[in-house]
């Protein structure tokens, strides 16, 4: 099969999917944690943002905001 992405949006997809899967397993082990509590864990760990792991993570479908 042929591969019409990038390096760069393969890395970028593997690291998305890390992200979720992170978000799920503190989920599970934390669900008395507030969703920004975990955000910022995960983004510290990446390197990154609170608020684009929570990007990620609302693209996902995994959280939704309050309106």
């Amino acid at each position: 099969m042929v591969e019409f992405r990038t390096k760069q949006e393969i890395q970028r997809n593997k690291l998305h999917e890390e992200i979720c899967t992170q978000y799920n397993e503190f989920r599970s082990l934390m669900p008395n944690a507030t969703p920004t509590r975990i955000f910022t864990v995960i983004a510290q760990q990446h390197g990154m943002t609170s608020m684009g792991v929570r990007n990620i993570i609302i693209r996902n479908g995994l959280y939704q905001p309050a309106k």
